[in-house]
């Protein structure tokens, strides 16, 4: 299953939401929803940043991608 087929298996999202999916370091997959691009990506970023690895993409309501988290030490 793709990244997108997860961000989309959790359904639709309304005009203007966006939805982040994680995959921790410890196999786990997790989706979370927020009310703004800004409030997303700065989760993803987060989850970039935590110690153990992680990967976190950020999709918005046409399931398009939009980024994937950066680690705060990277240059933008």
């Amino acid at each position: 299953m793709s990244v997108e087929d997860i961000a989309r298996a959790k359904g639709a999202l309304e005009e203007g939401q966006f939805r982040v999916v994680v995959f921790e370091a410890d196999g786990r997959t997790t989706v979370r929803d927020f009310a703004s691009c800004k409030l997303a990506t700065q989760y993803a970023d987060d989850v970039a940043s935590e110690g153990e690895p992680a990967s976190a993409t950020v999709f918005d309501a046409h399931f398009r991608c939009v980024r994937g988290g950066r680690h705060f030490g990277a240059s933008k």
